[in-house]
This record gives structure tokens, sequence and C-alpha cells, in this order.
């Protein structure tokens, strides 16, 4: 039987949330936060960002309450969230400004969480540092809180802070090989954490948007080329020059391929740089950020995923599966333990030499492209990722730890 009536309400702790509903930055937080919102009460703690005004503080957008606090004056300073840098964490590395603001960000995010954290019923922290700006509100009120890391904090906080993060969740979304063994690692061999496994909602819904292939390929002038496709941040982590230095080794095999390019970062001009080097301008389309992504997988025929950093599970993977894509991925830590090479993806070793043949393996070889594109939704299917089910699970995980939380409070009366 359950203990709670009526309407779940939800506390949702994200550093950053996109300032409209057409922003593709932390493109998995809005489809979340909106789904939960379906049958839940959900308010939304998140920052304010430079170009956003006094009105941008407060705002109901599909059923979700978004509350924004000011971390740095004045707010056109803000240097953490919502830069052209990628996440937090490349803002804070790549900036001294951005570092100084830390401690008013934590304090800011801190006040506005507990005001309006005291009359929900759970709190959903999005990454380790909402996990710690969570636990006043976890202690004064007895409020639960479910992290749910993405691994940017946990690849950059010391081994200390995580631990003394995680020891303190009510429960932890390990929901990818690379986190579950972090996670464990972090928290050391005597201690424990109750881990669960909900994957990461993916917005799926943006890809069924009318796709304008004709348009697309019109203002980039794509023809009947093979068309290779990179598609994230032009940043250290994403690796996009490995991209970009197999293009030479594919076109002396295959000259009627077209390679895209969809995204912008701090590498962008080393990426100008080395396409100019290499004598490849004429093969190459940089696209820049776009938001028509489904359009731009309708238009691929390979996907490509380059990085340094593991990149298992994540979305720039699982939306060219829904879209039925043959995807090649550079083998980055975990990425064997989440796929089978030739039966999900084709993994190659993370360099460009290795990357080309993987490339032209795919393009000399259409059963084995087939095979892959077919894979893509079954792979969904089986690990949990549509959306449906991740929100069923999330609701009924959120229902049991606030049952657990009041037979808690009923047995220590």
């Amino acid at each position: 039987m359950k203990l709670t009536e009526g309407v779940m309400k939800i506390c949702f702790l994200s550093p950053s949330y996109p300032k409209t509903s057409e922003d593709t930055r932390v493109g998995f937080i809005q489809p979340y936060a909106e789904g939960l919102a379906k049958t839940n009460d959900v308010t939304v703690i998140t920052s304010s960002g430079p170009g956003m005004s006094r009105k941008d503080k407060f705002e109901v957008r599909n059923g979700v309450k978004i509350y924004r606090f000011d971390y740095f004056w004045p707010r056109r300073l803000q240097s953490l969230t919502h830069t052209n840098s990628g996440g937090m964490s490349e803002s804070y590395n790549g900036s001294f400004f951005a570092k100084i603001q830390v401690p008013f960000f934590i304090l800011s995010f801190f006040l506005k969480t507990f005001k309006h954290s005291r009359k929900c019923d759970v709190i959903d922290a999005q990454w380790l540092l909402s996990g710690l700006v969570a636990l006043p509100s976890k202690w004064i009120y007895g409020k639960p809180v479910y992290c749910m890391e993405r691994d940017g904090a946990i690849r950059s906080f010391p081994k200390w802070l995580s631990r003394y993060i995680l020891k303190r969740m009510d429960l932890v979304n390990a929901w990818t090989p690379y986190l579950e063994e972090k996670i464990k690692e972090a928290l050391g061999p005597n201690n424990k954490a109750n881990l669960i496994d909900i994957k990461a909602i993916i917005d799926f819904d943006r890809l069924e948007k009318k796709s304008d292939v004709k348009g697309f390929k019109s203002q980039f002038n794509l023809k009947d080329e093979i068309v290779i496709t990179f598609v994230g941040r032009l940043v250290d982590m994403k690796d996009p020059l490995t991209f970009v230095r197999s293009i030479p080794i594919v076109l002396k095999e295959f000259k009627n391929v077209k390679f895209l390019m969809v995204g912008d970062g701090n590498l962008m001009n080393d990426v100008v740089k080395e396409v100019k080097a290499l004598n490849v301008e004429n093969n190459i389309v940089l696209a820049g950020q776009r938001s028509d992504i489904g359009t731009v997988l309708d238009c691929t025929d390979i996907y490509v995923a380059t990085g340094k950093v593991n990149h298992c599970f994540n979305a720039s993977i699982m939306e060219p599966f829904y879209k039925k894509v043959p995807c090649i991925i550079t083998k980055a830590g975990y990425d064997e333990k989440g796929y089978k090479h030739k039966e999900d993806v084709y993994l190659t070793d993370n360099d460009h030499e290795s990357l080309a043949k993987g490339i032209l393996e795919l393009l000399e070889d259409n059963k084995l492209r087939k095979k892959l594109s077919e894979a893509g939704p079954k792979f969904l299917k089986e690990k949990g990722f549509y959306n449906e089910d991740v929100i069923r699970k999330t609701n009924e995980t959120f229902q049991k730890l606030v049952d657990m939380k009041r037979l808690e409070k009923q047995n220590e009366i």
C-alpha cells in the first residue's frame, strides 16, 4: 500500500537547464524533467546565465516550474554555466575567472534549493554537485535525495569529495558500466551505497520533428555523396581532430564521400586549421551548432563518435541508434563493456588510422552497415532507453523512497 497520496512533489536540481525549449545544450535534462512533470509537481532549481533578464528568473515551461539563481554580478560575467566552452568542467578548467565564481555558485545554488525544497517529497539531484547542495535539505527537512551522475563530476572531483557526497545519498543511479565502477571506486572497499540502474532519458521526440532533408542538403551543397557525420562539442574530450585526420585516408579509396561536422567549441579554430593543412576543404562541411539533429541524422549514412573519455551510452550515440544509422565509435574506457563490436556498433582504436580503417570497412560492406542500422532500436529496447520506460521506473523509485522515509519517521514515533 502506498503511503503517499496525490501528486508527488519533486525538487529537481540541475546546475544548468536549457534557456528555451529549442536550446539543445544539456538537452537530456529538459525532456526528463518534463516527462516527470506529466504525473508529478516538478520544481527545477538551476542557474541563470549571460543574456538572461530578471523576468527569466522564474517561468513555467511545459508543466515544469523553473527557478533560476544568479551567482555573480553583473549577470553577463557569469562564466560557469550557459557558455560556449562546453560543460561546467570545461568552463572551470579554461578560465581563472570561472574558478573564483565556484563558491558563489554553490552558495547561491544552496540558498535557492533550501528555500524551495521544504515542501517537496523527494529531491532529484542531477550530478554530484547537486547532491552536495541537497544535503542541508536532507538533514534539516528530512528529504530523501536521489542522485544521478553523468560522469562529469566524478571524473573531475577529488575522490574524498565524491565519497563524501555518495555516502550521504539515499539512492545513486549508476546507469553505465563506467559510472558503476567509478562510483564503487570512489566509495572504497568498505563503503556501500544504494545503487540503481535506470537509463538516462534521451529526447527522441525532437528527432521526430518534420525533417527537411532537401533543404539541409541544398544549404550545404550535399548531392549523392555518402555522408559521414560527427556530432558533438568541439572540445578536447570529444577529440574532433581524429575525425578530421581520418578524411585523407578514406578519400584515397572512396571519392564520393562527404564528411559532416555538427557542433561548436573551443577547438573550432584548430579544426579549421587542420582541414586547411590536409587540403580537404571541399570534402568536409562545418555546419556549426544546430538544433535539427533529426534532419542531420536523416542525411547521414555512417555516424562517427570520437572521444578520449568514455562515451558509453551517451545521447550522441543513442540518437543515431534511434534513427537506424550505423555507428563507429573510437574505444575509450568502458565502451567495450557497453557495446558489442560489429553487433551493436563498429569499435575502433582511438586514432585516426584505425578510424579510417573502420570507415572504409563499413563503406565496403553493405551487409554490415544494414546489420548495424537495424541493431540500434533493438539495443534501445533491451537496455531500457525508451522514455516511457525511464519515466515509469523513476516514478516507481521515487515512490519507494518517499514511502521508506515516511515509514522511518513513523517508526521513530
